[in-house]
């Protein structure tokens, strides 16, 4: 297995990467079963892995619900970046800088306040001077994360982990009433950029002896994952399509994009306008935000953010800054702001460089954006893990919280 395969991988787990249960237990058991899905549908063939790479190899139409692809949804080849910034040498290996610098250098950050994005933490969703207790299937049998807030409260994700009931999307109201909209075995979630609609992926669920909730890999139909669109105001689906082994990466103003399986169980992308029928897309890509029409586009070693317009254009590539733990860099909500791996922050199309405050050695995990130039941060080290909030402008970091990150899960600000 290979970087790029690492970094595709973990593109089809990103909802159960930001699910952070109370305890070691329940993360190992959804970590188990992630591990028990990926091992069925990668058996004889390389596994991929990474939050949004791209892969220059067309999707074949056969993985698709529509028997060809829509030619003319289906992106341009992208041209060279305008403003390529190379590493000048390869980055070094994550070392561990070990508990106590760690400490002291987390005791030396300003205290700042609370996460301005809802997170769910000890059994209870809190959202600025909210707080609401979860849903009982949330923290008996599953654990839960943010999607959204919506006028009615909050879009929540429940992933059932001991397989005694299913999962699926929901609605938390402010009162505290829980309501699933769609029930099935997760497989993502985004808001319309208009945030009235919400479009969802699910794959059929069936209690398994074993005790996790998974699927059947003996049937291909169980293999499919359905994406569908519902109205938030009527509750009503519109639209739905199905694909491969899919999972939901984001909405933009160009539609609705998710990562397939292909040949060799090789991960692709493809992108759906509801009405129509998915079309193969050359690449796998991040969708980090509905608001900007820049995504990030990944190659083994280079991370292209690029604007699908009617001009196609890609205003910078970063290469050789690595992918540690198959993850990518981090590309701010307006488009404008691109997060090294090595914790250094650009201006995109620019060669301006603002180093982050984070300790040395220390690397990003799980993140979410507040707004344009405020981004919170899990940094840890085996067996600790801060939340942290970043000023991407200064370069400033402080605390949020005085719990460890791995006892939360946090969502998008919208």
């Amino acid at each position: 297995m290979n970087a790029l395969d690492n970094r595709v991988k973990q593109v089809l787990t990103t909802e159960a990467d930001r699910l952070a249960p109370n305890d070691d237990l329940v993360r190992t058991a959804i970590r188990r079963a992630n591990r028990i899905r990926r091992g069925r549908r990668a058996a004889g063939a390389s596994a991929f892995a990474a939050i949004g790479v791209v892969l220059v190899a067309f999707v074949p139409a056969a993985i698709l619900n529509s028997s060809t692809p829509d030619p003319a949804a289906t992106p341009s080849p992208l041209p060279s970046a305008e403003v390529v910034v190379q590493a000048t040498k390869p980055p070094p290996e994550w070392s561990w800088p070990g508990d106590a610098p760690f400490d002291s250098w987390l005791a030396k950050l300003p205290q700042g306040e609370l996460p301005r994005v809802p997170y769910l933490q000890h059994g209870y969703l809190n959202d600025g001077n909210h707080r609401v207790a979860l849903p009982k299937i949330s923290t008996r049998n599953a654990t839960s994360w943010p999607i959204a807030r919506v006028a009615d409260g909050w879009l929540i994700g429940v992933v059932s982990w001991r397989g005694e009931e299913p999962g699926g999307f929901g609605l938390l109201k402010r009162s505290g009433q829980f309501d699933f909209l769609a029930k099935g075995d997760p497989r993502g979630a985004a808001l319309s950029p208009d945030g009235k609609q919400l479009a969802y992926g699910t794959a059929p669920w069936q209690q398994k002896a074993e005790g996790v909730g998974t699927v059947s890999s003996a049937d291909m139909k169980d293999k499919m994952t359905r994406v569908a669109v519902m109205d938030l105001a009527t509750r009503k689906e519109i639209s739905s399509t199905e694909v491969l082994e899919g999972r939901l990466q984001g909405w933009n103003e160009l539609g609705i994009w998710m990562t397939t399986s292909g040949a060799g169980s090789r991960w692709q992308s493809a992108l759906w306008k509801p009405g129509s029928k998915p079309s193969a897309v050359p690449a796998v890509v991040a969708v980090p935000t509905s608001r900007s029409p820049r995504m990030l586009w990944l190659s083994e070693d280079c991370e292209r953010v690029v604007r699908l317009d009617e001009e196609h254009s890609a205003p910078a590539e970063y290469c050789g800054f690595g992918s540690s733990g198959g993850r990518s860099g981090l590309l701010s909500p307006d488009g404008e702001t691109y997060v090294r791996r090595d914790r250094v922050a650009m201006r995109v199309g620019s060669k301006q460089e603002t180093p982050l405050g984070i300790l040395a050695g220390v690397p990003m995990h799980d993140h979410a954006w507040e707004d344009d130039t405020h981004v919170l941060i899990s940094a840890g080290i085996p067996g600790k893990a801060a939340l942290i909030r970043c000023d991407v402008e200064s370069g400033k970091c402080e605390r949020t919280t005085n719990t460890p990150a791995n006892t939360m899960a946090y969502g998008p600000s919208n």
